[in-house]
């Protein structure tokens, strides 16, 4: 995410599928912030070699930071959040808030465990189960962000607190769209309680494979078309930059 001349960076991830799809290590080496919304190796692994590559701080809760720092990153490049914390950059404002993280269910586990692909990709297992067991969930955190009029939720995980108030009507709501079985009906419930101008599917990607899986949004779609028709819905290309324009 980009204001003026700051770019400020969350869960920093390279794909282990074609990652020349996706933007490479050297096109963020000059972002100076980088947030972490909880401690999941697909949101973490690649933080500690892209901080020994620029000149980023990271933005974590307590439980990621002290991974970090048993990956030899320096206390110094690191700054403990919690949520409440507001933080100030030059021409960002970020609120952070608590967040959940999505409850698999049996049936995506049952279709992702018995499934030709895990054969297929049986070199990404190592480093997958590696992370599932290394790599500490922590707090999930939620970020609100502010900048240049514009209001932006982002989740890394489709999950939210039941007793939380979080912001409503926002500009724009970055949704994770990977997860669930029923995942065209469980995200409806986020739409309902945020109610945004506009939506930012994310994490529907294939880049970690067999675990993930590339999520066909085209139901949800249309369904978002039917029951919300102004409320815009925005499938990214990975190469390309999304431009918001100030109010």
């Amino acid at each position: 995410m980009t204001s003026a001349d700051e770019r400020i960076l969350f869960d920093p991830f390279f794909s282990l599928n074609n990652p020349e799809k996706y933007i490479s290590m050297q096109e963020i080496l000059d972002t100076r912030h980088i947030f972490i919304t909880h401690g999941h190796f697909d949101h973490t692994l690649h933080v500690p070699e892209l901080l020994k590559a620029g000149q980023a701080k990271v933005y974590c809760h307590e439980i990621v930071a002290a991974k970090l720092k048993k990956q030899n990153v320096a206390a110094e490049r690191i700054v403990c959040i919690k949520p409440g914390d507001i933080i100030e950059l030059e021409n960002f404002e970020i609120m952070v808030f608590p967040g959940e993280h999505i409850s698999f269910d049996r049936r995506l586990i049952i279709q992702t465990l018995f499934n030709r692909r895990v054969f297929k990709w049986m070199k990404n297992l190592g480093k997958i189960i590696n992370g599932f067991l290394h790599y500490p969930k922590g707090q999930v955190l939620i970020y609100n962000i502010k900048a240049e009029g514009k209001q932006i939720l982002h989740l890394g995980s489709l999950g939210m607190c039941f007793t939380e108030m979080y912001p409503e009507a926002v500009d724009l709501m970055t949704l994770p769209f990977q997860g669930r079985s029923d995942m065209e009906e469980y995200a409806l419930h986020f739409i309902r309680r945020i109610k945004p101008h506009a939506v930012f599917l994310q994490h529907f990607d294939d880049s970690f494979p067999p675990v993930s899986s590339e999520v066909d949004t085209t139901r949800f779609q249309r369904i978002m078309a039917d029951l919300f028709p102004d409320i815009k819905i925005i499938k990214p290309d990975p190469m390309k930059s999304l431009q918001l324009n100030p109010k």
